[in-house]
Formats: structure tokens, C-alpha cells, sequence
């Protein structure tokens, strides 16, 4: 999945979220029961929230790498994150 980040969440704990610009396509849906329309890791690599906290500051595409659920299936999980 790609697109602009139009939103980013991040947390106390270390967890990272964004929402893009662009639908997520239905197999991201169909992967997490509880999908919210957030793509997202609770425990990230500081490599990947600076990645996409750069890319939401600069407004750049990115295109999201997903690897099944996270969150209690709430969020599609980032393991990995291309930008533009």
C-alpha cells in the first residue's frame, strides 16, 4: 500500500501509526479482523518511526511493506517502510 501520510499516532510505549491519503486495499482489511484503517507497529525500530515521521513532515510518498496484524488486529503491521 502507498501514499501521503495524513495522520500519525505515536506512543509513550514506542508504538507507531499513520493513516495514508490513499484506501488500503481489501486484503490489508481482510488480514486484521478489527482493522480501524491504521497501518502501524508496536514495537518499531527507531529507523522505521523516523522514517515515517520524516515522510509525514516532507509530505512524501511512501509506500507501506505490511506483514499481517498488530494492536489486537486493530492496526495493519509496517515491517518495513520506501520512500520517495
Amino acid at each position: 500500500m502507498s501514499g501521503k501520510i495524513i495522520k500519525l499516532f505515536a506512543s509513550e510505549t514506542g508504538s507507531i501509526a499513520v493513516r495514508l491519503d490513499k484506501n488500503y486495499n481489501d486484503s490489508a482489511k481482510q488480514a486484521c479482523p478489527g482493522f480501524n484503517g491504521w497501518a502501524g507497529n508496536v514495537s518499531a525500530d527507531p529507523i522505521l518511526k523516523s522514517t515515517l515521521l520524516a515522510a509525514h513532515a516532507s509530505k512524501t510518498k511512501v509506500t507501506l511493506s505490511i506483514s499481517g496484524c498488530t494492536a489486537g488486529g486493530a492496526w495493519v503491521k509496517v515491517a518495513a517502510v520506501y520512500s520517495d
